[in-house]
């Protein structure tokens, strides 16, 4: 059965992502390419990126296909090959490279694939241009930085449609609206099935079969998305920032997001502001 073009789910059975790390095996620029046909031989071993900047590509990978034109990337997984059919003039960047995605501590594979269009064009474009001089300018490091965004971006993107999502459960509708309300505060799993009057257990299994993760997950997922918007729309410092979410002092709020970001905030706000 052939999936909608820009479905990038890969597997719905996998336990929350929240962080991830790539190694970077080769990466390459084109700029206004002529049309061409591509189909490699064999499937890569590791995972691959198309960063398309502009013009229109027709793409392929397992059973999923579409269009890809400025702002959209399209991220194959191992195992499966990459077809690229450039329709017009194409400038792009192509990036290889492994990648390890977790759960906490355990290692999960990486969930998703396919096209993912980035919200805001301004958004890619800076994204575009410190990836095409990353490793020129800075380091190999930075570039595999650069990625790993990328990828948070579509995990994040992934989460936020899930989240937007309308519980059909009364119980758990109220349940996300009491977090969302409460996600700064001391919101958990308990405080959240005390308001709804369930058990914890109970609790726990309705809101995961509802919403497709654990209300903890679902919660640090919020609070580090809010976080994280708090460090791109605002110049606040990190310690206003701190004491706005709940956490001790900026030190331990690096922490907390540097261990599930794989960067300090610092870092994500360099990254990310316009």
């Amino acid at each position: 059965m052939k999936t909608r073009e820009g479905e990038s789910s890969r597997m719905s059975a996998v336990p929350p992502f929240t962080s991830c790390a790539t190694k970077l095996k080769r990466y390459i620029h084109l700029a206004q390419r002529n049309a061409f046909v591509y189909s490699p031989d064999a499937p890569y071993d590791d995972w691959t990126m198309l960063i398309c900047e502009d013009g229109l590509v027709e793409y392929r990978v397992g059973n999923r296909s579409g269009e890809a034109r400025a702002g959209d990337i399209v991220l194959c997984p191992p195992g499966e090959v990459l077809h690229r059919n450039a329709l017009t003039i194409v400038s792009f960047q192509f990036a290889i490279f492994e990648l390890r995605s977790f759960s906490e501590e355990k290692e999960i594979p990486f969930p998703y694939y396919g096209k993912h269009s980035f919200p805001q064009m301004s958004q890619f474009l800076v994204f575009a241009e410190k990836l095409k001089s990353s490793r020129e300018l800075i380091s190999e490091s930075y570039t595999e930085h650069l990625l790993n965004d990328a990828l948070y971006q579509i995990v994040r993107e992934k989460t936020i449609r899930q989240k937007q999502k309308k519980a059909t459960d009364p119980a758990m509708a109220e349940a996300v609206r009491f977090i969302h309300q409460h996600v700064f505060d001391e919101v958990s799993t308990k405080s959240a099935a005390d308001h709804v009057g369930m058990y914890q257990s109970q609790f726990t299994r309705k809101f995961q079969k509802e919403m497709g993760t654990s209300p903890s997950g679902y919660i640090a997922g919020l609070r580090l998305e809010k976080i994280a918007a708090l460090l791109v729309e605002t110049d606040d410092s990190l310690e206003k920032i701190a004491h706005q979410s709940g956490y001790q002092n900026a030190y331990y709020l690096s922490r907390v997001f540097s261990k599930a970001m794989k960067m300090s905030p610092s870092q994500y706000r360099r990254i990310h502001q316009v």
